[in-house]
């Protein structure tokens, strides 16, 4: 029984090790790859310079930075659900208490030749 608890012990430090080593590699191939991209695409198409490893790291962080989480954890914008509408959840009280007056103000506009 002793030797299924360190057993148990050691299978979470690797599945923990393992998970690291595993972002490691994909963040470094991510790199790579906004790399290879942006140096194939944009400096044919627009005439920007080439760039190295490091600075589509740093275009990664800075984009993380300005448009929020890849995915993971909870808000982010309206389109993630952290918006006005919270997952379109409160949708309807909008359309109730605001949205339809104002459509059918738009459609009276628009039927009067605005």
């Amino acid at each position: 029984m002793d030797m299924r608890k360190h057993s148990h012990g050691a299978q979470i430090v690797g599945h923990i090790v393992g998970g690291i080593a595993l972002a490691v590699v994909l963040g470094f191939l991510f790199g790579i790859v906004v790399m290879w991209l942006w140096n194939a695409l944009l400096p044919g198409l627009f005439g920007l310079k080439f760039i190295t490893y490091w600075q589509a790291v740093g275009l990664i962080i800075l984009s993380r930075l300005l448009f929020g989480s890849f995915g993971h954890g909870k808000g982010g914008g309206p389109f993630r659900g952290g918006g006005r509408w919270g997952k379109r959840g409160n949708f309807k009280g909008w359309w109730q208490a605001e949205g339809e007056q104002a459509f059918d103000a738009y459609v009276a506009r628009k039927a009067a030749g605005e």
